[in-house]
């Protein structure tokens, strides 16, 4: 962390009469000046004041993973010992993040939601609950790879969290459907990516063939 910044957090937390936290790329990276408050409340609500990005949030939202790796990294004003309430993620949500990845490599845009899929994987797969700076340095990495080397290794994550998370049989059927989509859609558009999203899901589909075997 930035010794500075998180002297700065300090006094913006001791003038909170709420527990609260302060999180987010302003601890660790200069050129990020926004400054992300949560404060635990009894609802959401999310608003801006000047440079400060001002989040309520629920004790029960505390318990989100996502939540407490923003904790983990974080300035506090009490105490961070919270237990996780782990689900596992939707099949259509992660099949669908993924998509989005691959369209945003594309068409060369950020890829801010792969850092979903690396997060989900380390959760899931890892069994690592990964803080906001390491899974930054995490998702990093991987966006500062060469194209190729990226879908490669953006493909492997993926496929591994789904593997781990649902039965072969399950995902084996959701993904043929998935193909067929790809395919109406790859002659329809002519897109780019349908080819990577092809071979992604008859990937998927070999895994599940072999541990059915």
């Amino acid at each position: 962390m930035i010794p500075k910044r998180v002297e700065e957090a300090k006094k913006i937390l001791k003038e909170i009469n709420k527990p609260a936290f302060i999180s987010g790329s302003f601890l660790y990276a200069e050129k990020y000046k926004d400054i992300d408050i949560f404060i635990i409340s009894r609802r959401r609500r999310s608003y801006h004041k000047g440079k400060k990005h001002l989040v309520g949030i629920t004790e029960k939202d505390l318990q989100k993973p996502l939540s407490l790796s923003a904790l983990h990294y974080s300035i506090a004003n009490f105490s961070k010992t919270i237990h996780p309430e782990i689900k596992r993620e939707d099949f259509d949500e992660i099949v669908f993040t993924y998509q989005w990845v691959i369209n945003q490599i594309f068409q060369h845009e950020d890829q801010k939601e792969l850092r979903n899929i690396v997060f989900q994987y380390h959760l899931q797969v890892q069994g690592e609950l990964l803080d906001s700076f390491s899974l930054y340095k995490k998702t990093q990495i991987i966006k500062d790879m060469p194209k190729d080397k990226k879908i490669i290794k953006i493909n492997h994550i993926t496929k591994e969290l789904l593997l781990i998370t649902f039965s072969k049989k399950y995902i084996y059927s959701k993904m043929s459907s998935f193909s067929q989509t790809i395919k109406k859609l790859g002659e329809e558009y002519k897109t780019e990516n349908a080819p990577v999203l092809l071979n992604f899901a008859e990937e998927v589909k070999d895994e599940c063939r072999r541990a059915q075997a």
